[in-house]
């Protein structure tokens, strides 16, 4: 039986010898915080610390993007929704999770921040782009529409 700790919330864990991985489940935390995980891997044993912090975040949810129409040109896709933290690297994913281009959000507030389009990764995707943002890699939150990508040129003067 193995036991993991988070700061000092105990939780479950186990070990898959056939992997030689240590899994813990995590606890849930109210706010964002940073936890020293330790581990006891036998009962009459003193926990070990593992020097390795944890992070939990507060849960990002994405309600708009604006524009949802990216032409060619210097955009900045502006993103409304909660969850957003200046403390945390934030990141915003265009296209599928597993070949997204990743830039670095540009957070404002907790209700907003900001993705820079990633023009030099435009031949990887097609005219749909979906994008979602994430503090971990793995935790996604998408936006309900893929923004859409035209290769057509601005239009500067209407008469």
């Amino acid at each position: 039986v193995v036991s993991c700790k988070f700061g000092h919330l105990e939780s479950y864990g186990y070990l898959d010898t056939n992997k030689h991985v240590l899994y813990c489940i995590t606890p849930r935390f109210e706010h964002p915080s940073s936890q020293t995980l330790f581990l006891k891997l036998d009962p009459a044993k003193d926990w070990i610390d593992t020097r390795f912090d944890f992070h939990f975040y507060e849960p990002i949810r994405v309600e708009s993007v604006a524009p949802v129409i990216i032409t060619h040109g210097d955009h900045l896709v502006r993103v409304k929704g909660e969850g957003f933290s200046k403390s945390m690297r934030l990141m915003c994913y265009f296209g599928d999770a597993c070949e997204a281009a990743i830039v670095e959000a540009i957070v404002s507030s907790n209700t907003t921040t900001e993705c820079r389009f990633p023009w030099e990764s435009i031949t990887e995707f097609g005219p749909e782009i979906p994008l979602s943002l994430a503090y971990n890699g793995v935790d996604f939150a998408a936006s309900n529409s893929p923004l859409t990508f035209t290769n057509q040129g601005n239009i500067i003067t209407l008469r």
